[in-house]
């Protein structure tokens, strides 16, 4: 992504954070404090074109990661931060998370963090991108407390 792209994605992220008293994180290493991506929940504005309007305001959780750093248990561990947030914190009775169908790893951490397939859907395209076909993901408080 392009400095203005970036800018403007940090900008949002803040504005959820004022409006929802929740949002993403930036994720860094340990070691060198290097930032390698985000994490989080979110209410993203894409959700209605997936989401039965019963279960909205959907909360998605999700991250995205360096390429140079995936496969090494920071998305989980991450994911596994904001469920407890979202659950024990903020009291919330679902979450959702909707990877792309084609990103297999994001698919096997939400499993891994105990979230199940709904279905697949398509994201109508946008000006930045065409439509995509995602996995739409969802957890409960009762199974994420049941598996604790």
């Amino acid at each position: 992504m392009d400095a203005a792209w970036t800018a403007g994605f940090v900008a949002r992220a803040i504005e959820h954070w004022d409006r929802f008293g929740f949002g993403l994180w930036v994720v860094r290493t340990i070691e060198q404090q290097e930032v390698i991506g985000y994490l989080g929940l979110s209410m993203p504005s894409f959700l209605p074109d997936l989401i039965p309007a019963d279960r909205m305001p959907a909360v998605e959780i999700g991250w995205r990661l360096h390429p140079d750093h995936w496969g090494k248990g920071y998305a989980t561990e991450g994911a596994v931060a904001a469920l407890h947030g979202a659950f024990e914190r903020l009291g919330l009775n679902e979450v959702c998370s909707v990877p792309q169908s084609t990103n297999t790893a994001s698919a096997r951490v939400a499993q891994r963090i105990g979230m199940k397939l709904e279905r697949t859907a398509t994201l109508p395209g946008t000006e930045a991108r065409g439509p995509v076909d995602v996995d739409v993901y969802w957890i409960t408080r009762t199974e994420w407390l049941a598996g604790c």
